[in-house]
């Protein structure tokens, strides 16, 4: 049986962590534009909101034409 140092341990369980939230961070930049478009889909596609989107593509171009591009970035 291999015995790790502590240190060694120590190391790995912040390349872990990191590893995780470089991930976690990387998921949500990556899904949450799939998201809105989703969302203005199924919520503001109807004729009582009177914006009608024929696909995802226009969706995301009337998104970036009308609001643009976003970052927010959280104040503390």
């Amino acid at each position: 049986m291999v015995e790790r140092s502590a240190s060694s341990a120590d190391v790995s369980k912040y390349k872990e962590y990191l590893a995780g939230l470089i991930a976690g961070v990387a998921t949500v930049i990556i899904g949450h534009p799939f998201d809105t478009v989703k969302v203005k889909l199924q919520k503001h596609n109807t004729e009582v909101h009177g914006v009608k989107y024929r696909n995802g593509l226009h969706c995301a171009a009337r998104i970036l034409q009308n609001e643009g591009v976003w970052i927010s970035v959280p104040q503390l």
